[in-house]
């Protein structure tokens, strides 16, 4: 007679199995994202996102990735479209990365021709924030002033 084999043989694939779907969620919240330049276009606008540089993006609560050509874009769509944000990225100005709105010093001028006008960009040090600002006849802003900058 043949023994029945339990469960436990089961038990690692469907262990792993849910090893990989947990692991495979977790880092989707990290993830930096993925712009196509040149093809994809703002979630606000509509227009092609082309400059890295003045792109930004943000992951919604329900993990929707909204990308934009300009950070008011971004910041001004967050608004009107009321969501609950869990990441929001810029990219730095100087070409280098992508970077938390944290770690980001926002500068806001005028002179600044940003894909949309509305003269925002964002640099990984404040040396650089100041430089710009010096430079453009422009201002430093935390970011969670510039929903009420580009309202006025």
């Amino acid at each position: 007679m043949q023994e029945k084999k339990g469960g436990s043989a089961y038990l690692i694939p469907i262990t792993l199995l849910i090893s990989v779907i947990t692991i495979s969620c977790n880092t989707g919240e990290e993830t930096l994202p993925r712009i196509r330049y040149g093809e994809e276009s703002c979630d606000r606008c509509r227009m092609i996102i082309s400059e890295k540089r003045f792109a930004s993006a943000y992951r919604t609560d329900e993990g929707i990735l909204r990308k934009f050509d300009d950070v008011g874009c971004a910041v001004l769509h967050r608004a009107e479209q009321n969501e609950w944000v869990s990441q929001f990225w810029v990219y730095d100005y100087a070409e280098t990365a992508w970077l938390n709105k944290t770690e980001a010093f926002f500068v806001s001028s005028r002179e600044l021709l940003t894909p949309m006008g509305y003269g925002i960009i964002a640099v990984k040090t404040k040396t650089q924030a100041q430089s710009l600002a010096e430079n453009n006849n422009g201002q430093i802003v935390e970011f969670d002033q510039l929903q009420h900058i580009l309202q006025h």
